[in-house]
């Protein structure tokens, strides 16, 4: 039985023309901010206008959400409460409370009012692996890996890949556990040799495995995009950012079947080429750079759009205070099973 694909609900992506503002409220690391900024003066066509002044914006997005008491200054701040409808975020870091509606690499686990917050990417450049780039040309046809996956063993998914054997019937597979890389502290020769390393891999394979680690969203379905590689994703529950036809080039296993992907895989290597070419087109169409921008405003103006089942600010501290408590239960939870 195939896994059921879990699509954020269908978004006109295209907005009109819109004044934005961008509010970073850390008061050091500001990184995200900039990002997006950046994101703004590279995008094509230029439909935004960004403003520094957050009463001239039609929408106001916060970012560097500082995390200290439970995101106090986003809590305390007194736009959200003046103009509800018009404050968004977006976020890419680890179990979000979605206290604003927004662009949620990982959505919420608290559902209530879920159709305030849709999948997207955003991931800045420092997470990112600056050889990976679409101006690659796509693989060859002949590979010498059936499938590959080079990462750290941080969930059960991924130990089940990692337990698979190397070989089955003639073909070979690449499974590296890379749990010494460190993407943050690895410096000089050794953080070249691993990033290049990881990209002549990947594009050295039919499939690019993308199995969740401490978070179901996974980096590699990106990357596996931009260099024409065929994505295989292992994290039930992922929501995928609307846009792509993600069904037509990725391939989604549920994650007890982490164990079979020999017997999944094997003899459709043909199969996978082409949805690696197909990959690449969707990633150009979708979330090529100069695009990232329009692409992230679309998504919000169309959650404003959106007839909402009560009104922005109704309750606003209580559905606060209940995301935050919520999250952390669950949070809690997760870590007491990984200790069972």
């Amino acid at each position: 039985m195939r896994p059921r694909l879990i699509a954020a609900q269908p978004a006109r992506i295209q907005a009109k023309p819109m004044r934005v503002a961008i509010i970073s409220l850390s008061e050091k690391g500001r990184q995200d901010g900039p990002a997006l900024r950046n994101l703004h003066a590279v995008s094509t066509p230029r439909t935004h206008e960004l403003v520094d002044n957050p009463d001239d914006a039609e929408l106001v997005i916060f970012t560097d959400l500082a995390p200290d008491a439970h995101y106090r200054s986003l809590r305390a701040h007194p736009l959200p409460r003046r103009r509800p409808a018009d404050c968004f975020t977006v976020y890419h870091w680890h179990e979000p409370y979605g206290l604003l509606p927004g662009l949620y690499t990982e959505t919420p686990r608290l559902r209530i009012g879920s159709r305030r917050h849709r999948a997207g990417l955003y991931w800045p450049e420092r997470h990112t692996n600056p050889l990976v780039s679409t101006h690659l040309p796509l693989p060859e046809k002949d590979r010498p890996w059936l499938f590959s996956f080079l990462g750290r063993d941080s969930h059960p998914v991924r130990a089940r890949v990692f337990s698979l054997p190397p070989g089955h019937g003639g073909k070979r597979a690449l499974i590296e556990d890379t749990g010494r890389y460190d993407h943050w502290k690895t410096t000089g020769e050794a953080r070249d040799a691993a990033l290049q390393n990881y990209v002549d891999s990947a594009r050295d394979s039919y499939f690019g495995l993308c199995p969740r680690g401490l978070r179901k969203p996974s980096i590699r379905l990106f990357e596996m995009m931009q260099l024409g590689v065929c994505p295989v994703v292992l994290a039930d529950g992922y929501v995928f950012p609307t846009g792509p036809r993600w069904e037509d080039f990725c391939l989604i296993i549920k994650e007890r079947d982490a164990g079979r992907l020999w017997e999944i895989l094997t003899g459709r290597e043909a199969e996978a080429i082409e949805r690696g070419r197909l990959a690449r087109e969707e990633w150009e169409r979708w979330f090529a750079v100069e695009r990232q921008f329009n692409y992230i405003v679309g998504q919000l103006a169309a959650i404003r759009a959106r007839p909402r089942a009560w009104p922005e600010g109704w309750l606003r501290g209580a559905r606060m205070q209940a995301r935050i408590w919520t999250t952390d239960t669950l949070a809690r939870l997760d870590r007491l099973r990984a200790r069972l």
